[in-house]
C-alpha cells in the first residue's frame, strides 16, 4: 500500500492499481475518542471545586476568584476569559518600582526572563500594577495542572525577585549566571 497525492493506493484482485480518494480531515476512532471526551468548554465552579477537594483555599472578592495554595498563603487571580483561563499575581506594586530610577531597566530585564520559557508572563495591570500570570487552554483546564501552573509561578518569584529587586536598587542587569543561578541551573547553557 503507497500514499500518494493525498489518495491512497492499493493492487486489486486482478493486480490492476487501484485508487481510493482519502478524506484528509477524517479523524481516526482514536482520535475522535480523544476529540469526543475533550471538554472544550470546562465548568470553572467544577474545577474550583476540584482544587478546594486538593486542599486549595477559594473566595471570591469584589467579583474576583482568588486561590490559594494549600501550603501557601500568596492569592492568585483565577479568572475565566472565554474558554480560556487565566491565572496570576501581583508581582510588584507600582510604589515598589516606580521610585527607582531604575525601572526601565527593569522591565528590559523581565523581557529577558519571558525569553527563558518559564511557563508564565510578566504584564502591567490596568492598575498599573506589575503582575506575573499565565492562560491555560481549555484542554489544559485540570485541577492538577492549575496546581502545577500555579507552583511554578511562585517558583520565578522566589527565584527572580532578588534579582529584580537588585536591579531597581543600582540598575545593574544580572547576566546568564546569574540569572542561572538563581533559578537552581547547575549547567550554564551559554
Amino acid at each position: 500500500m503507497c500514499i500518494r497525492d493525498r489518495d491512497q493506493c492499493h493492487r486489486g484482485a486482478g493486480g490492476d492499481k487501484v485508487r481510493i480518494a482519502v478524506n484528509p480531515f477524517r479523524v481516526n476512532p482514536y482520535q475522535q475518542t480523544r476529540l469526543d471526551n475533550l471538554q472544550m468548554n470546562p465548568d470553572p465552579e467544577k474545577l474550583l471545586d476540584e482544587l478546594r477537594a486538593l486542599g486549595c483555599t477559594v473566595k471570591n472578592v469584589r467579583q474576583t476568584t482568588l486561590i490559594s495554595l494549600p501550603d501557601d498563603d500568596g492569592e492568585f487571580i483565577f479568572e475565566q476569559m472565554g474558554a480560556w483561563l487565566y491565572l496570576g499575581t501581583t508581582f510588584m506594586t507600582p510604589e515598589e518600582f516606580e521610585g527607582s530610577e531604575h525601572w526601565p531597566q527593569l522591565d528590559r530585564f523581565l523581557l529577558e526572563l519571558q525569553h527563558r520559557n518559564l511557563g508564565c508572563r510578566f504584564s502591567y495591570d490596568h492598575a498599573g500594577y506589575l503582575t506575573i500570570g499565565t492562560e491555560l487552554a481549555p484542554e489544559q483546564q485540570l485541577a492538577e495542572e492549575v496546581l502545577h501552573q500555579l507552583e511554578q509561578i511562585l517558583f520565578v518569584i522566589e527565584s527572580c525577585i532578588l534579582l529584580c529587586d537588585r536591579v531597581l536598587e543600582n540598575g545593574d542587569i544580572p547576566g546568564d549566571r546569574e540569572v542561572d543561578e538563581a533559578f537552581g541551573v547547575k549547567e550554564h547553557l551559554h
